[in-house]
Formats: C-alpha cells, structure tokens, sequence
C-alpha cells in the first residue's frame, strides 16, 4: 500500500458543482484523499471495501445503500463514490464527490439498493433515480475537509427504505470497543493494481476510535463535526467516499466516509464525517424543500413561514368544526353525568385489581431491563453476519519483508472451489481476510511461499493465524527452521473446531 503517499480521500468524482480541485494544503502532509483518480471507464468492475467481506455471505442487508453512476451508451457506469438514501428524495454522500463533475451529466443518478452487479441484483430489489440538484454543506471546505457532506435531491421519489441518522444521542456513548460497519464497491487494497472485479457491495467491521486517539495515530487534528473507526488490516478505501459508517446494532447512519491513511494499516484509522454533527443542517435542508409527505424527522425542522398559508386555510375549518362539536356536546353533558355516577361503583371495585397488576408489571420490567442490557454489551447480538449453518473464518497474516511473494487461499475440500484467494499486499503489515464457510463441510487452507524462505525469520517476524468464529484454531510463524519452506496445509472440519 501506499508507503510515501501519506493518505488519500476515500473516493472522488461526484457532485459537479465546481472543478476538481487539487489535494489541499492542510492535508498533504497529514493525509491524502482516498481520491481513485483513474478514468472512470478505467474503474468499471475492479475491486472494493479492504479487509472485508461480501455483503452477501451473511444476513445483512442495506437497501438504502446509494451507488452513483451515469448511462453511456446504453451501459451504466460508476462513478467511484457511495451514497447514503436519508430520505425517499435524498442521498447523502460526501462533499469532496458532491464538488467534481461527474454528477452534472444529464443520465447522473444513484443505483438505491445496489448489491451485485447486473439486473438480477443478487435478488435484492433496486431502483434508478436521476439526480436533480446537489446542495454542498455551506461550511466545508476542502483544505480542511470540514464538515465534508453534501445532500442529492433525486428527480423522482424512492420506493426503497431509508436509513435513519443518529442525532447524537447514541454516536455520543460510544467507547473505543463499539463496533461500527464501512461499507462500499471500493477497493481492496490501496493503490490496487488487480483485475478482481467491484461486483458485489462489501462491508468491514471497524472498532470506533475516539477523535483524541485519532488525531494522534494520524498526526492531524481531528475536529468534532468528524469521528474515527478501524482496525488492523480493514478499512474503507479509494472509491468508498460518500458510503457509510453504519451503527448495525442501533440501525443508524453515524459517519459518512471522507478520507484516510493507506487503507487498512494498523494505526491508521478512517475518518469519516460525524453524521449527529450535521444533523441540524440535513434535517433543515431536506424537510423545506420535501414534498409530502415529510419524514417523520421533519418535526420542528420546517420553517413557520412555509406552514402559514396551510395554517390559515384550515383556521376557518377549524372553528366550524368547533360549532359543530359544541351542539353534540351540549346534548351529551346529561348523558356523561349518569355514566360517571355508574363507573365510579366500577372503579372502586378495579382499583385492587389495578394494584396488583402494576405489581406484576414491574416485576416483567425489571427482568427485561436486565435483557436489554445484556444484549447492549453482548456484540455479538449486533454482529452475525453468517447465516444458519455458516460460521466466519478468518486469517490474519503478518508478512516478513519479503511480502511478494506469500500467496494463500481456502477451498472446500470435497469440490476445491476456493473461497479466499489472496497475497500479502505489504511488508510487515497485518492484514485480514474473512468468508462465511459451511459448518459441516472439511476445508484445507494452504500458504504459499514462492522464494522457500517463509514468513520468518529471515526478513522479519512473520505469521499468520486462522479463526473460526473468533476462535484460533491454528498458529504458525511459517519458518525455515534450517530448511526450506515452500508451502503449508492445513485441513479443518469447522464443526470439530469452532
């Protein structure tokens, strides 16, 4: 990955508003955009999201994801960003793609829903919306990348759902341990130079980084209206711009991915703009300028000038439909007087009645207070991205120097497909690689060293680990031991092991 090249914005081209702008001032020492800045017809099919996985190998699901694109020719094309549905009119994406010129071509819109590549879509629903105007956050500011988001209005209601925004409320109680979710069709390595096609979305679960610690791995100030996830060996990457940082167990949108260091290095966190930070503008922009009917986050976000005209239309409704109710109510007041005297004898025969239930009420409360915390501090609740019958395996693999020429995979025993099929991408760096595999069928692992001299100790301290569902079930530096390493195998029944 990038090792001179400081950092780079996580995707480009987007939201044609003004020029492309060159990489700012403020950031070239620090970081670089996560910016891919190969041709469009260059970036068709290639790649996505670093360390991992399909979103369709597991359960989960985002058909509010956005991916942008424009017709040419018949042919859809992206444009190497992401997008986030907030409302069925609007996409929020990053305002570094919202200011290139892609997204001012005639057929520029966003694919709501995408999954896979092609019409079938996986089997997942999708739906095309052209885009009518781009509205730039009036504070950000390229230099700094502050307050780096930017708002869609599509041409034509979605039918798709949308995703909620986190206020603040829950982004606010994170700590270090929460675990948060990128996802995107972006690269999978930095600078990625293979021909592994974009065709299915990707996702990575991140740890949630606080901005202090942040600032400090990425030697650049880290302000509020922005926040921080990764881990070792994960990460958004070039074309991810725009995506999410998505809260799976709350349900909310918290960050919006803006830029990074060499995408995946352990140390170098993402950092995406704070969603809670920009909620007042969002929720302002969107709710003047929606039709009906509003979201339901638009309370209190409408200005009362807009409401005055429907105000004083129904004033007059209003005040005949009192008149109206004033002559049934007359009429009725005898009536209400009877029936008080006849509940009253009722009430005070429920009243014990109502003691004891209340009684048994709270005992229910108490134990379900105690099952939601439970589930609050169990992360696994929020993360089982593997269906029925399927666990996660995972290989972590720290490379000596000599990286180039480490190659693995993961294959079924019984028919040899293979599941995984990688390189080590940098010297002596940690790097993961997860897929879904059937419980109940054998599969072998094999770990290739083409120069025979092994991940250590030759050219540094190398190894990898292979996991099942969080259990380590192998360990090995892969040495010479005084004589040559060419390959390793290891066969596993993921039943026996997990």
């Amino acid at each position: 990955m990038f090792p001179l090249c400081p950092a780079i914005l996580l995707i480009t081209s987007c939201c044609a508003i003004t020029q492309a702008a060159s990489i700012p001032a403020t950031l070239e020492d620090g970081a670089e955009r996560f910016e891919d800045r190969r041709k469009l017809s260059d970036d068709k099919d290639k790649g996505s999201i670093v360390g991992g996985r399909p979103v369709t190998q597991g359960k989960q699901r985002y058909p509010w994801f956005a991916r942008p694109g424009y017709i040419r020719k018949g042919d859809y094309r992206w444009i190497s960003c992401g997008g986030n549905l907030v409302s069925p009119e609007y996409v929020l994406t990053a305002a570094h793609c919202a200011v290139k010129g892609a997204f001012e071509k005639d057929t520029a819109g966003f694919m709501i829903g995408a999954l896979c590549n092609g019409e079938s879509n996986c089997g997942e629903q999708q739906e095309w919306r052209e885009i009518d105007y781009i509205i730039t956050h009036p504070e950000y500011d390229e230099d700094s990348m502050s307050h780096d988001v930017a708002l869609i209005k599509l041409n034509e209601a979605s039918n798709q759902m949308y995703v909620d925004m986190d206020k603040g409320i829950i982004s606010s109680n994170y700590t270090k341990q929460k675990k948060l979710w990128a996802v995107g069709f972006g690269d999978t390595e930095y600078m990625q130079s293979s021909n592994d096609e974009r065709s299915v979305l990707k996702h990575a679960r991140l740890s949630h980084i606080p901005n202090n610690k942040c600032a400090k791995s990425l030697a650049h100030p880290i302000e509020d209206y922005a926040t921080c996830a990764g881990s070792a060996g994960k990460s958004a990457c070039l074309g991810d711009s725009g995506g999410p940082l998505h809260d799976r167990k709350n349900e909310v949108l918290v960050g919006v991915i803006s830029w990074g260091i060499n995408c995946g290095e352990a140390g170098q966190p993402g950092v995406y703009a704070r969603v809670s930070a920009e909620y007042d503008w969002i929720a302002q922009t969107i709710c003047n300028s929606h039709t009906s009917p509003l979201p339901p986050f638009c309370d209190g976000y409408v200005d009362e000038d807009d409401k005055s005209d429907e105000d004083d239309e129904s004033e007059e409704d209003d005040e005949s439909d009192k008149d109206d109710e004033s002559d049934e109510d007359d009429e009725s007041d005898e009536d209400d007087e009877s029936d008080e005297d006849d509940e009253s004898d009722e009430d005070d025969e429920s009243d014990e009645d109502d003691e004891s239930d209340e009684d048994d009420e709270s005992d229910e409360d108490d134990e379900s207070d105690e099952d939601d915390e439970s589930d609050e501090d169990d992360e696994s609740v929020e993360d089982s991205p593997c269906d029925s019958g399927y666990v996660l395996f995972k290989v972590d693999l720290m490379p000596d120097e000599h990286n180039e020429s480490i190659f693995f995979n993961l294959k079924r025993s019984e028919d040899k497909v293979k599941l995984l099929d990688g390189k080590a991408n940098k010297p002596s760096t940690l790097q993961s690689h997860e897929t879904c595999i059937n419980k109940y069928e054998k599969h072998q692992f094999t770990i290739t060293d083409i120069e025979n001299d092994g991940l250590c100790c030759k050219h540094g301290e190398g190894y990898y680990e292979l996991f099942c569902d969080g259990n380590r079930i192998y360990y090995s530096p892969f040495d010479t031991k005084g004589e040559e390493v060419k390959k390793q195998r290891v066969k596993f029944m993921p039943s026996d092991v997990c």
